[in-house]
């Protein structure tokens, strides 16, 4: 099975679902998460062989969709002096995309985990 990513949004904290046969292909998004700030620390969560899942706030998915799409940008090496905005304009629009392609889904069910992230996150420090 193709990568598949999940978003369960909570009042103040979101859930980031991977899931995926290729363990190789998990490993690499999750590791992205961490590089690009979507996390600062913490271990990612493992629901399943195929399916694991990390804590983060808004802000920190905002900057990671924005520094990833700004360096695959890079990577593609476009032309963009002269033109108003450059980069930052298009790595902002490639982020809001690639926003669409995380699936809502409620992964979880409980009241229960909506007060185990606010444990984890001020213990976390966000």
């Amino acid at each position: 099975m193709a990568e598949k990513l999940f978003i369960h949004r909570f009042v103040s904290v979101i859930a980031l679902g991977v899931e995926s046969d290729d363990p190789v292909e998990i490993e690499q998004r999750l590791n992205s998460f961490f590089n690009f700030g979507a996390i600062k620390n913490g271990e990612p969560k493992k629901i399943s062989e195929t399916f694991y899942y990390i804590w983060t706030t808004p802000k920190r998915l905002q900057h990671y969709l924005f520094q990833s799409s700004l360096f695959k940008l890079l990577g593609e090496n476009k032309a963009t002096k002269g033109t108003k905005g450059g980069l930052k304009t298009e790595a902002q629009a490639l982020a809001s995309q690639r926003l669409t392609e995380f699936q809502e889904q409620d992964f979880f069910y409980s009241p229960m985990v909506e007060r185990s992230f606010k444990c984890h996150i001020s213990y976390e420090k966000f």
